[in-house]
């Protein structure tokens, strides 16, 4: 019995290391930046682990971030990204990172087709983001094939202001951010199970919010 109880501790530690052991890339980093329309931002990412997450931190706090039409795409033109222009008309398929509850938090939002930040970039929906004094976000976790190589794109849109900030990961969960640890749907990481995780992401459910400060 003993040694069957080792024989599981070992292969948990030796779990945890695998996922530690994984690295993130900040794909696209921005503060402070002045008002811009919305933009498209595409980077290219090779494969490390079969499975990869992407995550976006927002703060915003005089205004507001607009995000839409997220994809990260295989060499064939998949896009394994569920739900990535928001039309469910919440956050179906992304799990809730970061300093959730904060003022001005990030919610998907309706809006006419347009490219500031009460508008949509695709369709009705998109995610508008205020969050003040601290990080709040979005991630999504897909399986991918170690070694290949994948496009993520979305657009962004921003007031401008100080203080503001927008990063976007990709890779192994980001254990902490801002000097703060990074929660996926209540889960602390670096030492989640992905299966559950991205079960958890699709049952979630957001509200349609009212904007704010505008």
């Amino acid at each position: 019995m003993k040694f069957i109880k080792k024989l599981v501790f070992l292969t948990s530690a030796v779990a945890a290391a695998a996922v530690s052991a994984q690295a993130q890339t900040d794909e696209l980093s921005l503060a402070n930046t002045p008002y811009s329309p919305y933009t498209q931002y595409t980077s290219s990412f090779t494969a490390i682990s079969s499975q990869t997450y992407l995550t976006f931190f927002f703060r915003q706090d005089p205004s507001f971030w607009a995000f839409d039409n997220v994809s990260f795409t295989d060499s064939r033109g998949n896009n394994l990204v569920v739900n990535g222009s928001f039309e469910t008309g919440d956050y179906t398929g992304w799990m809730l990172v970061g300093q959730q509850g904060l003022p001005g938090a990030g919610n998907v939002s309706w809006g006419t087709l347009g490219t500031g930040t009460e508008n949509a970039q695709d369709g009705s929906y998109f995610w508008s983001d205020g969050t003040v004094g601290g990080v709040d976000g979005l991630a999504q976790v897909v399986s991918t094939t170690v070694g290949q190589n994948y496009t993520l794109s979305f657009w962004l849109a921003a007031d401008g202001g100080s203080i503001s900030s927008f990063d976007a990961f990709a890779g192994a969960p980001v254990s902490s951010y801002a000097g703060n640890a990074i929660l996926y749907d209540g889960t602390q990481i670096p030492t989640p199970e992905p299966s559950t995780l991205a079960l958890a992401g699709l049952g979630i459910a957001g509200l349609v919010a009212a904007r704010r400060r505008k």
